[in-house]
């Protein structure tokens, strides 16, 4: 069935007379939006999804589940509770919704307690007063108790001959061929109602929309077995990546998403992205062909599908990036656009940037672009951003007072930690806070494996430090026993920590105590389901663990424990969608920034939160504390310079960098064996990056690694290897930071995360 032209929504036209951008340029197979962050993503989804249910009041819906749509769901909220803005600026009543039949995308198999149903019912159902019947799912919860028995690699099960299959192996193979019945009649029922007139995807690490993933077989309702990518991105809804690991889903297949699309010409699907952790993925599945490979890219080619990015998961896109270079008038090129666009193209033919030719530029949109915007022969061009490039490079400094600032404790060490051993010996002072207490990052099983060698006697032994009125003692042997490579020792001190902890948070008085409370907590932690929100007391005691590993790692810097402060910031409270930031949240960084009057702040860069939510939130704290200070501490003289610092979550390139810092084998390795010996709660990474498998150091190791063969490859290998200065001529990894003075970082930078909040 050919469809029509799909006509705009009115918050679409708003947003490209505001863009100065096309809804679709010629190379590009699908309508696209930019915003400029999170928020304004959330709000425009929310407008466009309030317009479809004004048009279509008893259609069909499917709605995302995680993080994708918080904001959305703020924006929807905020919109039913004082009513939405209409063309003309008026305020309009927001629309009925109780009509509409909700269709649920995927879940997990068999239910959990983070189950994406329950996330239905808690955050849509209430908000759009769908009653139950109109809630399409496929239930699963009666398969829990047999799935939860057996370790098989389930879908195996399907392949071998019934005869040589163990009685619980038939039953499981039953019940996955009951759920194949079952994910049937789903596809079935969500046909016979025209399919799904309005949904919304977000998309994963590896291009999957729904559950679709990578090179997934089924295009129809089907039940599938997580990726890696899948299993670490669901890590947290299931309480560690040992849950995620191998899980099954079921899901609506590519197929069942474009059903509408194709027969419907009312239906629109929205494809939303923030941030430019996603850019990668959201560039290879636009400039892909329709692929399983991404399966994203069903939506290709429907007039009434659009692609909904921020500006980051927006940035590789050819068609964009051309567009973007074209709007300024030649010899306006901005030096940082020139940069970007000669340095990637750089690395992607392996050449120095001095030795690029007109011919690989031609060989993408940009480069092209670029070409018709240069005034100054292409010679002359690459000569200057060689020699930008080439004055990035920098030693640590020296002599300095630095306040360093990380939302979780390994967040600074998964960045330049590899840098901070050599800054402690250049006569530099060190301040360090934390913006969280970490406690969601602390998994139940880390605990038990903990306490499973605390016995009577360990404690009794133990009893003089542990009711010690002060840490110190026990952070000395911890240092002594790294230096001293005592493996036994260190984990004997960290278990003694914990009981020390344990002793604060329950003000625990006697061995005896101390037992009742191990138990007590321990029969907790076996009882809760995995994922599930902590009791107050639970998260404060995994808090000061997270607490404990920072100032192990930071005593051993020989940094004193008296500069170190966990800020705990009023929006941490284990919730999927944390509140926003307080006022209070806010002066807290200004007052500790006015009374160490440091020079350099260092802060996770994150405006669009392409990692963990808590980088975005802390981030806003954060500049927002800046700005309440600024102009005082400007009149008073005070500019201090800040950091801005990525880490294994996503980086800076060599172009969008200002300090490129060299760190060596040795400093790599020691930063990693820190990692592990004061980081154990995180050693096993059980809410791991998707792009990794392993420890985050490791990543980090592999990250600096490849930044510098990226700097070699763009000057040359000899600029490194024959530096005038020793450091570089030995370095093994470079560290990225971005620089900036207060004034500029307020002006520039600050306001892309400066904007309306909604609660």
């Amino acid at each position: 069935m050919e469809l029509s032209e799909c006509k705009l929504y009115s918050v679409e036209k708003k947003n490209l007379e505001e863009t100065g951008l096309e809804a679709q340029y010629p190379s590009e197979s699908v309508k696209i939006f930019e915003s400029t962050n999170p928020l304004q993503l959330g709000q425009m989804s929310a407008l466009a999804f309030i317009e479809w249910v004004t048009e279509n009041p008893k259609g069909v819906v499917s709605l995302p589940t995680g993080k994708t749509p918080e904001f959305m769901i703020r924006w929807l909220t905020h919109y039913k509770q004082y009513g939405y803005p209409g063309t003309g600026g008026e305020s309009c009543k927001f629309p009925n919704t109780s009509e509409l039949t909700f269709v649920q995308m995927d879940d997990f198999f068999p239910e959990s307690h983070n189950s994406f149903y329950r996330y239905i019912k808690q955050f849509y159902q209430p908000l759009l007063e769908i009653p139950d019947e109109r809630i399409m799912t496929i239930p699963t919860e009666e398969y829990s108790h047999l799935f939860a028995s057996s370790q098989e690699s389930f879908l195996s099960l399907k392949e071998k001959p019934t005869d040589s299959l163990t009685a619980l192996q038939q039953q499981l193979r039953a019940a996955l061929e009951e759920m194949d019945d079952k994910c049937h009649q789903y596809e079935e029922r969500i046909r016979s109602l025209g399919g799904i007139g309005c949904a919304f995807y977000g998309i994963g690490p590896d291009g999957h929309i729904a559950f679709n993933m990578q090179d997934c077989v089924s295009r129809v309702t089907h039940i599938t077995e997580l990726n890696y990518p899948s299993a670490a991105a669901a890590a947290c809804d299931l309480g560690g990546i040992q849950n995620a690991r191998n899980k099954l889903a079921w899901t609506i297949g590519m197929d069942t998403i474009c059903y509408g699309l194709k027969h419907n010409p009312k239906a629109r699907a929205f494809m939303c992205a923030a941030g430019q952790k996603k850019a990668e993925v959201i560039a290879h599945t636009l400039s892909s062909s329709v692929s399983a490979h991404y399966p994203a890219s069903c939506l290709h080619g429907y007039t009434g599908a659009r692609y909904y990015l921020t500006q980051s998961a927006a940035s590789q896109i050819e068609s964009r990036k051309a567009v973007r270079i074209l709007a300024f008038t030649t010899g306006e090129l901005p030096d940082d656009v020139i940069d970007e666009t000669v340095c990637h193209i750089a690395l992607q033919h392996n050449t120095r940037i001095l030795c690029v030719t007109s011919e690989q530029l031609n060989s993408k949109l940009s480069g092209s672009a670029l070409l018709k915007r240069i005034a100054k022969p292409l010679v002359t061009v690459l000569e200057s951003v060689h020699s930008r490039v080439l004055a990035k490079l920098s030693l640590p400094p020296s002599g300095k007072v630095i306040e360093e600032n990380g939302p979780h404790h390994d967040d600074i060490m998964l960045s330049h930690g590899t840098l901070i051993k050599e800054m402690r010996t250049m006569d530099n002072t060190h301040h360090v806070s934390y913006g969280t207490s970490g406690f969601t990052a602390v998994s139940n099983e880390y605990l038990l494996s903990l306490f499973e060698q605390m016995d009577l006697k360990f404690v009794e032994k133990a009893a003089d430090r542990i009711f010690a009125d002060s840490r110190y003692p026990l952070m000395d042997e911890f240092r002594q026993a790294f230096i001293d490579r005592q493996n036994e020792q260190m984990t004997r001190v960290e278990r003694e920590l914990m009981l020390f902890s344990l002793k604060i948070v329950y003000s625990l008085k006697s061995i005896e105590e101390v037992m009742e409370q191990l138990q007590t907590v321990s029969d907790y932690l076996h009882a809760a389901p995995p994922g599930a929100k902590d009791n107050e007391d639970i998260q404060l005691f995994k808090g000061t663990i997270r607490e404990l590993e920072a100032e192990r790692m930071w005593h051993i810097q020989g940094v004193p424990l008296e500069h170190i402060q966990h800020m705990r910031l009023s929006f941490y409270k284990g919730d999927l969608f944390n509140p926003q930031p307080s006022q209070s949240d806010m002066l807290a960084f200004g007052d500790r920034i006015d009374n160490i009057r440091p020079d350099i702040l260092t802060v996770t860069f994150d405006p669009e939160g392409s990692g963990p939510d808590t980088h975005f939130k802390n981030l806003q704290a954060f500049t927002e504390g800046l700005r309440l200070y600024a102009d005082r501490w400007l009149e008073e003289g005070y500019n201090p310079t800040v950091w801005c610092y990525r880490n294994v979550w996503f980086k800076f390139t060599a172009a969008e960098t200002s300090l490129i810092m060299p760190t060596t084998r040795s400093d790599m390795l020691e930063n990693h064996e820190l990692f592990m010996r004061c980081f154990s709660s995180q050693a096993r990474a059980e809410f791991p990056d998707p792009d990794y498998d392993g420890p985050f150091t490791e990543k980090c190791i592999i990250l600096q690694e490849r930044q510098l063969q990226d700097v070699k490859t763009l000057l040359g290998s000899d600029v490194i290897e024959e530096h005038s200065n020793v450091q570089f001529r030995n370095a093994s990894g470079l560290v990225y930071i971005q620089q900036h003075s207060l004034e500029e970082y307020l002006t520039s930078v600050g306001v892309a995360i400066k904007t309306r909040i909604v609660q």
